[in-house]
């Protein structure tokens, strides 16, 4: 199991104690640890080195029997923030002259590239979103989704929602999931009651509202907030007990042909057409074009471009 934006890994804990073999990537991890500047941060799919690390630990995974979970970084996408990013369901691309919502745009394409990956490799997916985030209008996403119903059907992936309260969260907080996995769904609890009582008893205020200047009421994010971004414990548990589910019901892999092309030949018919501008993949092949480890076997020399 990979998890990506993993934040304090509870997930991957409990991944753990079934004795399941996991990896964790979360941009915060090599930003404590890092002894000597570098370039990139391997850890932030961001980055070009990062974007290649998380490829490469999803084609070291066991094909046909792994799951990967895309936390992904909703700051950009909520209703907290359209005053900023200008997102709406109409312009869910929002406003990319601000650099928080081109980075967000390009995280998303990026871990759509990844989805694809991993169902090409037979594996189970899981992008996580708070209710209130847009993302799922983004035009690429639309697009990835399309071609995946249009090629293997409606049932191809699911959408689930849930209240993080049912798993002991620290707010009821509405969640929702897209998946390759009909499985997922066994995350909704049905409706939540008696949390009115039990947030009288806790008292968490994750915003604060004030006026501005100007008299306009405003809300700030207190630091009760940024627990809530964290998976609560027993979610981690439940995640890991639905693995096996979640593993062997994975859909999206088509059937391969009986007579096999060789890769060179399927990359040869590839079209130059490419709609993912924000995920900037020409800086991602620069890089790995110019390592100077780098093995290119023979049948590939002519056809492997050179780094722009």
């Amino acid at each position: 199991m990979v998890e990506f934006f993993a934040g304090k890994g509870n997930l991957t804990k409990f991944m753990r104690l079934s004795e399941i073999r996991t990896a964790s990537l979360d941009l915060l991890y090599e930003a404590e640890q890092r002894v000597e500047k570098r370039v990139t941060n391997p850890m932030d799919l961001l980055s070009t080195s990062g974007f290649a690390l998380a490829v490469a630990c999803i084609l070291k995974c066991h094909p046909g029997c792994f799951l990967t979970m895309f936390a992904i970084k909703c700051a950009s996408w909520t209703g907290i923030n359209q005053g900023t990013s200008q997102r709406s369901p109409c312009t869910s691309t929002g406003c990319d002259a601000y650099r928080s919502v081109s980075e967000a745009n390009t995280l998303l394409e990026r871990t759509l590239l990844l989805l694809l990956l991993v169902t090409s490799l037979g594996g189970t997916w899981g992008l996580e979103q708070p209710n209130s985030s847009c993302l799922s209008f983004f035009p690429t996403f639309r697009d990835v989704m399309t071609t995946m119903f249009e090629a293997f059907g409606g049932s191809v992936v699911t959408r689930a929602s849930w209240w993080m309260a049912h798993f002991k969260g620290p707010t009821p907080k509405r969640h929702f999931i897209y998946s390759n996995s009909p499985r997922v769904t066994a995350l909704d609890r049905g409706v939540l009651t008696g949390w009115r009582k039990r947030d009288k008893e806790l008292k968490v205020k994750t915003a604060v509202q004030y006026k501005d200047r100007s008299g306009r009421t405003r809300y700030k994010g207190t630091p009760a907030l940024r627990k809530t971004e964290e998976y609560p414990i027993q979610f981690g548990r439940e995640i890991a007990d639905l693995f096996d589910s979640l593993t062997t019901t994975a859909r999206g892999l088509p059937p391969l042909p009986n007579d096999l092309p060789a890769a060179v030949v399927s990359y040869e018919a590839l079209s130059d057409q490419f709609g993912m501008g924000y995920a900037a993949l020409q800086q991602v092949f620069d890089y790995l074009r110019r390592g100077k480890h780098l093995k290119i076997p023979a049948e590939w020399a002519s056809v492997i471009p050179r780094p722009s």
